[in-house]
């Protein structure tokens, strides 16, 4: 082999080793877990990104120092309410996929302390919980609890809750003035929610739409409390509302990857840019009083 053929097939190998490395590590990937107690391992830092991460239980802590984790928050205001505070967002930087798997084995071990583990998205959605309006406010309500399983004034609803084995449906603003509103139910469930949503679609003579439950964030503000927000619709065509009981001091609307795109204090200027949008995901920051803050999971059609 000459020296110009030699010099081409070690550029070709030195690519193509580059390219696996490529293939093999991943930027970030994301761990979900679900804890037994909302007050053990919850976070010390309520989130802060790239500091180290602490929660206030040493066995867990001992597990995150092994790998590169660079986010530890809670993901909070789940559907259903002894959930509220009990789940956790884990960030892994630059982990390889054999350290993820082990950091997923690692996790589910210390089942003291934690209940459950998935990976998901990192900003991700609850994968069994939802929104669900029913089309009438008169079918669909829940009657009662049979097994453990909700039962409503209607058959078809019961038999797809009986499939997917609901737990716990109720009016998510029973306090609201908005008649839509009222008519929507949060839905939890012990199964993939997706699931539930797409036979919850399908049901249309009593069902007018469902909606996934992306949640709200803890930042580094520990003055930090439930807002009661609601932004619907969400996914939204051209703009969207926000149902909330405290005061909007500003809004911010950024990219998946954190870039702020527009902040103004006024809801009509985040419709004129939120119109302008291009079909995706963004991030939607309420910023209220006392510099209290929330984050949504926006979705652009």
């Amino acid at each position: 082999m000459n020296n110009a053929n030699s010099l081409t097939m070690k550029k070709l190998l030195f690519l193509l080793f580059f390219s696996n490395l490529g293939v093999a590590k991943s930027t970030l990937d994301a761990i979900e877990i679900r804890l037994v107690n909302g007050e053990i391992g919850k976070p010390e830092n309520n989130g802060t990104f790239y500091s180290p991460v602490q929660s206030n239980d040493a066995g867990l802590n001992a597990i995150l120092q092994n790998y590169n984790i660079s986010y530890y928050g809670q993901h909070i205001n789940h559907i259903y309410p002894p959930y509220h505070d009990r789940y956790i967002e884990i960030w892994c930087q630059n982990c390889l996929a054999d350290q993820l798997n082990q950091l997923r084995i690692d996790l589910g071990a210390y089942s003291s302390v934690i209940e459950r583990v998935r990976s998901y998205e990192p900003h991700g959605a609850f994968n069994d919980c939802l929104y669900s309006q029913i089309a009438t406010a008169s079918l669909g309500v829940p009657v009662g609890i049979n097994n453990g399983i909700i039962v409503t004034n209607d058959d078809g609803l019961n038999q797809i809750f009986q499939n997917y084995n609901v737990f716990y449906y109720a009016q998510y603003a029973p306090y609201s003035t908005n008649e839509s509103l009222l008519r929507t139910y949060g839905i939890a469930c012990n199964c993939n929610s997706d699931l539930l949503k797409t036979a919850l679609d399908n049901y249309t003579s009593v069902i007018s739409y469902t909606e996934i439950v992306t949640g709200s964030y803890l930042l580094k503000n520990p003055s930090f409390d439930e807002s009661g927000t609601i932004v619907y619709p969400n996914p939204f065509s051209d703009h969207f509302s926000i149902d909330t009981k405290k005061t909007v001091m500003q809004y911010s609307i950024s990219d998946i990857s954190g870039k702020v795109l527009v902040t103004s204090n006024l809801k009509q200027e985040i419709d004129i840019q939120s119109e302008k949008l291009s079909t995706g995901t963004y991030l939607l920051e309420l910023q209220f009083d006392h510099n209290q803050k929330s984050i949504y999971k926006l979705v652009k059609k």
